[in-house]
């Protein structure tokens, strides 16, 4: 949608169940109830996966977890050059096989509980940026498993949170520490 024609448009994919999207480019029917009917064509094939589920219940969350595994790169060719789209078709940059990073966005509920959940399962932590959402009874956040400059600052849109809707705790940059520190 807000990719509009670039390169990273023509390699991305939205799977959805919501047949509403199917002309929309890279529409891909998704039963998240059925993670293992994920088409092979697509499995470990993307090294960044965005996830909004429908539900914040822990047994939707599991089977999201389960579809995100079957999507995410286990590797990937690399030049030895380093570039991604080498030019140079020398036999130095002859492609080789390395780790990738395995980058997830994820909305879903703000809490201790909450976020010690979404670490167990995907290994990402509470982003500082919150997502603007009216008239919810929870507020929302993002998590994710990596840095990102524009996650680590509030949202100017978004007013401070609201107490009863979050806690202070999953807000901390430094969760991850302290959550292996109180295991």
């Amino acid at each position: 949608f807000s990719l509009g024609d670039s390169p990273l448009a023509r390699t991305s994919r939205l799977f959805d169940f919501d047949k509403k999207f199917d002309t929309a480019r890279g529409f891909v029917f998704f039963d998240y109830k059925h993670p293992e009917n994920i088409s092979k064509e697509f499995q470990h094939r993307f090294d960044f996966v965005v996830i909004d589920p429908p539900s914040v219940r822990d047994d939707v969350l599991v089977l999201y977890a389960k579809a995100a595994r079957m999507l995410l790169h286990e590797s990937r060719p690399v030049p030895k050059c380093g570039a991604f789209c080498c030019s140079r078709r020398e036999k130095s940059c002859q492609p080789k096989t390395e780790p990738v990073e395995r980058r997830i966005i994820i909305t879903s509920l703000a809490g201790d509980t909450h976020a010690k959940l979404m670490y167990r399962l995907f290994r990402v932590t509470p982003c500082v940026f919150l997502p603007t959402i009216p008239n919810l009874i929870y507020q929302y956040h993002l998590y994710a498993n990596y840095q990102s400059e524009r996650l680590s600052k509030p949202n100017p849109d978004q007013p401070e949170p609201d107490p009863k809707k979050t806690s202070a705790r999953s807000r901390m940059a430094d969760f991850a520490t302290n959550l292996s520190s109180s295991s």
